[in-house]
């Protein structure tokens, strides 16, 4: 993982272009600042999907009562060693194989 771009509002306003590629083509975010203070973050929609699936699938463990915990400790392990994630499918089928047990 690359250390964090951060901007000023300026360069989103001037270089929307550049700044909409580079999410798109690397899969980090960019940090806006607005007089000198964090501002807003910008993702790719790729990205922004990922996370809504990802979110999605905690509210769903929370709400049947899992403990979570272990799951993000799990995701956590794989986003660091840069492991394929699972695909959204895989996940629900294991969770419904765990609910028939």
């Amino acid at each position: 993982m690359s250390s964090k771009s951060i901007k000023p509002s300026s360069t989103l306003r001037n270089d929307y272009n550049k700044v909409s590629s580079y999410c798109r083509e690397t899969g980090e975010a960019v940090h806006i600042t607005l007089n000198g203070s964090s501002d807003t973050v910008i993702i790719s929609e790729e990205k922004y999907n990922e996370f809504l699936e990802q979110k999605m699938l905690l509210d769903l463990y929370e709400t049947l009562g899992f403990d979570v915990s272990e799951k993000l400790l799990e995701a956590e392990k794989e986003h660091l060693l840069d492991t394929p994630k699972k695909e959204l499918g895989s996940l629900l089928d294991e969770l419904n194989k765990y609910l028939e047990e």
